[in-house]
C-alpha cells in the first residue's frame, strides 16, 4: 500500500512510461466502451487507470483529475448494478475511491458507508487483512467527506485547476490544516 499511495517521482516515473498512453487513451474517451462492456473487471481496470495512475502520470497538473468524472460514473455505475459484488474483496476499494475523490457531498456519505459495509462483510467472513484496510478506508473517507463537508470542495486542487481559495481556504492552506491527498 505505501508504494501505491506514496511511491513518490521513481513510482510516477514508471507509471508514465508503462501507462502513460492508456491514461491519456482513457481521458479522451477512447476506453468508454471498455469500461462498459458489461464485466466488473473490465470496469475496475478502467476505473484504476483513470482514477489512479492517471493522479500518478499527471501530477502537478489539472490533467491527473481529468478522468474523474468519466470514472466516477463508472463506478457509480457499477455499484448500482451490483457488479462490486462480483469483484473480491481486496479490489472493491478500487471502485470506491472515485467516490472519496468526488467533490459532491453525497459521493462521501456513499463511500463511507461502502467501506464499512466492506469492512463487516471482512469481519464476518474472517478476512483480517482486508477488513483493516476497509476500516482504514472508512478514516480516510471520513476525513475527506469532512473537507468537502467544510469547504465544498477539495481546497489544495484549487492552484492546480486554476481556482481561487477563499479567505478561510487561503488560511487552512497557508497553516497546513487543509490535507493536500
Amino acid at each position: 500500500m505505501k508504494l501505491w499511495f506514496m511511491g513518490g517521482a521513481e513510482v510516477d516515473a514508471d507509471i508514465v512510461r508503462r501507462f502513460g498512453a492508456d491514461c491519456q487513451a482513457l481521458i479522451e474517451g477512447q476506453y468508454d466502451g471498455w469500461a462498459a462492456q458489461g464485466t466488473p473487471q473490465a470496469t475496475l481496470a478502467a476505473i484504476v487507470i483513470g482514477d489512479q495512475l492517471c493522479r500518478n502520470a499527471f501530477r502537478g497538473t489539472a490533467k491527473m483529475y481529468a478522468a474523474d468524472p468519466r470514472v466516477l460514473g463508472w463506478a457509480k455505475g457499477l455499484l448500482a448494478s451490483g457488479g462490486d459484488a462480483q469483484l473480491l474483496p481486496i479490489q472493491r476499494p478500487f471502485v470506491y475511491l472515485p467516490l472519496m475523490h468526488s467533490e459532491v457531498l453525497e459521493d462521501q456519505e456513499e463511500c463511507i458507508a461502502r467501506y464499512e459495509k466492506l469492512a463487516a462483510e471482512c469481519e464476518a467472513r474472517g478476512l483480517a487483512d482486508v477488513g483493516k484496510l476497509a476500516k482504514e478506508g472508512t478514516q480516510y473517507a471520513k476525513a475527506h467527506r469532512d473537507v468537502v463537508a467544510r469547504w465544498g470542495r477539495f481546497p489544495h486542487r484549487n492552484a492546480i485547476l486554476g481556482r481561487d481559495n477563499t479567505p478561510d481556504e487561503a488560511e487552512g492552506i497557508a497553516a497546513g490544516t487543509i490535507p493536500k491527498w
